[in-house]
């Protein structure tokens, strides 16, 4: 249903990548590392691209997450 992901701890170890189970973004996972690595790169971004990342921020919250600010 969407980008496929490999979790990092997959990546340490090649047996492991072999099994990989993929992770799949969607509205019903919580990815928001995505968003937090994102923000961490910000610093290089333009103004309407940290303001584009705001908004994907609201978006890629998980659905029981109600403390949005």
């Amino acid at each position: 249903m969407g980008l496929a992901l490999i979790p990092e701890q997959y990546l340490k170890d090649e047996d492991n990548l072999l099994s990989a189970n993929f992770y799949y973004l969607d509205k019903s996972q919580d990815y928001s590392w995505v968003i937090t690595f994102a923000f961490a790169c910000s610093s290089y971004l333009s103004p309407a691209a940290r303001r584009f990342m705001e908004v994907m921020k609201v978006v890629a919250a998980p659905k029981g997450n109600k403390n949005i600010s």
